[in-house]
């Protein structure tokens, strides 16, 4: 099978792992997502599967709680104590603690719940009488042609700035069962403590439950290294650059947003603003042009790269102005939507190239 096809069918893993916690109440159910897993969650499952396993309504996570009926309700977050302590407020406002529904309310923390959210629902009273945790991690997922992502966004906090261990073990089992579908490199390197830890972590996994019988590997090495490591330059790959812009605008499950910002809508001479619109585009080579030509490129040349592709399409619009009728309906006809479409999804980073450089590498 194609390594493509391959790492396209991990979601397929991810929906089986997703459908038994979903089945654990069979019942029609309502799912109320946190606001930032809705994209990552879309890589996973479309909501014609999420309805085939009985899902009834889908709700965003905020303030004000929607009227659940008798129908039983999953809640999914990241594992943020936060939002955590948010959701709890809105069961424990619908339910009788003295007598609380059985089975109805469920909270799927990704990628696990730590302990301390065992230990508030404890002493609430609400552990396995009115609440069930589970814990649930997504296969690595497709964004983009050698590009896989397994959105944790508290990942490089947890790891890095409270030197907090818990994501460790998820890591490293997500890696052992990589190998089953995509075979076990011949050679593995790692660089940095928590990339050795999580190596240590692999190994003990392939000791206790056993390694992969695939004889052959579709990926002759692999390297671990913690973000704290600075060889980008050395290393650089589609997923790294993905990281580098992800340090100046939003990218979330491989979509860039540049979100407008809030400026006055006069200059220094009362002259009116041109609003920017807002930018989105998805960092996916397939679909995207202007990002197929520049992933793989070393990143100080993409800035001059996207400055030659703006002078471009300034000398397209200054030439349209001065065709005759003839000429217009040539360009509509073969060019126009070529260059409506680069005009879209082309951005150019209001950054330096040295800023890029501040990334200090990647991880899983």
């Amino acid at each position: 099978m194609d390594i493509t096809k391959k790492l396209s069918s991990l979601q397929e893993i991810s929906k089986t792992q997703l459908s038994k916690i979903l089945c654990v109440n069979p019942s029609n159910k309502y799912l109320i997502l946190e606001p930032s897993l809705i994209r990552p969650l879309e890589r996973v499952c479309g909501v014609k599967w999420l309805k085939g396993y009985g899902v009834d309504k889908i709700f965003k996570l905020e303030s004000a709680v929607p009227n659940f009926s008798t129908n039983a309700v999953f809640y999914m977050i990241y594992s943020d104590t936060k939002t955590f302590k948010h959701v709890i407020d809105q069961v424990r406002s619908q339910v009788d603690i003295e007598n609380p529904p059985k089975n109805k309310f469920h909270v799927i923390v990704v990628p696990r719940y730590i302990l301390s959210f065992e230990n508030e629902l404890e002493q609430l009273g609400l552990l396995h009488t009115a609440i069930t945790l589970h814990s649930f991690q997504w296969m690595p997922i497709h964004l983009d042609v050698g590009v896989l992502s397994l959105e944790i966004p508290n990942l490089f906090s947890s790891l890095f700035v409270y030197q907090n261990t818990t994501f460790l073990p998820i890591l490293s089992k997500i890696l052992w069962q990589l190998c089953f579908v995509v075979g076990k490199p011949t050679y593995i390197l790692a660089l940095g403590q928590f990339s050795n830890a999580l190596l240590n972590q692999y190994d003990q996994f392939c000791e206790d439950r056993g390694e992969t019988d695939k004889v052959d590997s579709d990926f002759g090495a692999l390297v671990l290294i913690d973000r704290n490591i600075d060889y980008p330059s050395a290393l650089l790959t589609p997923g790294i650059y993905s990281a580098l812009l992800s340090e100046v605008y939003t990218v979330n499950s491989g979509v860039c947003e540049n979100k407008q910002e809030l400026i006055d809508k006069l200059d220094e001479k009362c002259n009116p603003i041109v609003q920017k619109q807002v930018v989105s585009f998805s960092l996916d080579s397939t679909q995207d042009s202007v990002y197929a030509d520049i992933k793989n490129r070393y990143f100080t040349e993409v800035t001059s790269v996207l400055s030659n592709l703006t002078k471009q399409l300034k000398s397209e619009k200054l030439n349209s102005k001065e065709m005759a009728l003839d000429e217009i309906k040539h360009y509509v006809q073969t060019q126009l939507q070529a260059t409506k479409s680069r005009k879209k999804i082309h951005y150019k980073p209001s950054t330096s190239s040295r800023e890029y450089y501040k990334y200090t590498g990647t991880s899983l």
